[in-house]
């Protein structure tokens, strides 16, 4: 496996750590970011992982739409809460911004 495919393996992992904690908003942004480049980079396996991921998630999407941005996010998930704890001040600051609409 080479760097790439590493680094993109890895970005599928956060996105299905997302998933797990509720976490759309973040979740958006990493497709944001990397869909193109899995699309076009990755190999058969992780596009089809990652299509997996786009066809399960669709409806927490839909839900956020229609109840606000976060109202899916777990906030008692041990990654939530070690996020918190690392450095709430900074996390919370992280949050809002996600929070912002885009200019």
């Amino acid at each position: 496996m080479n760097e790439g495919t590493f680094s993109l393996d890895f970005v599928l992992d956060s996105m299905r750590a997302d998933e797990e904690r509720g976490a759309y908003p973040q979740l958006a942004v990493h497709i944001e970011l990397y869909e193109k480049l899995i699309l076009e980079e990755g190999n058969d396996e992780l596009k089809a992982a990652y299509l997996a991921l786009k066809a399960r998630i669709a409806a927490g999407f839909e839900y956020e739409r229609k109840h606000g941005k976060w109202s899916l996010l777990k906030s008692d998930h041990p990654l939530t809460l070690k996020l918190r704890q690392v450095n709430s001040r900074e996390y919370l600051r992280y949050q809002a911004a996600l929070r912002r609409p885009a200019e």
